[in-house]
């Protein structure tokens, strides 16, 4: 599953392979619990990273995960949260994991 998309011969000779290998994208996962995101693993190595882990039990277990075995462009992972301000607010699960948010869905 990992690279499925950035290793077919399709990808490899367009031009966006040319864009995204000097210059991956972004992705951001906040609560990586467990791993970045699967959504992302079929062009992970044309990706950068940037996950937010605020446990310290979870930020060990994160960074533990890809030590020595990091599949992206760019890992960065961050032993915090991220928020204007302290404050309890209501987190809208939604059927897709990757749509949960603090915002109300539309």
């Amino acid at each position: 599953m990992i690279d499925t998309i950035s290793r077919h011969p399709d990808f490899i000779s367009s031009s966006l392979e040319r864009v995204f290998a000097g210059d991956p994208f972004g992705f951001t996962d906040v609560g990586s619990v467990g791993g970045v995101h699967p959504l992302i693993l079929p062009v992970a190595s044309r990706t950068r990273c940037t996950c937010f882990a605020p446990a310290p039990d979870s930020h060990a277990a994160l960074a533990e995960l890809y030590a020595g075995k990091n599949p992206f462009a760019d890992l960065v992972i961050h032993n915090s949260a991220r928020a204007e301000k302290d404050e309890m607010r209501r987190l809208h699960v939604t059927r897709s994991a990757v749509n949960t948010s603090l915002l109300e869905p539309d």
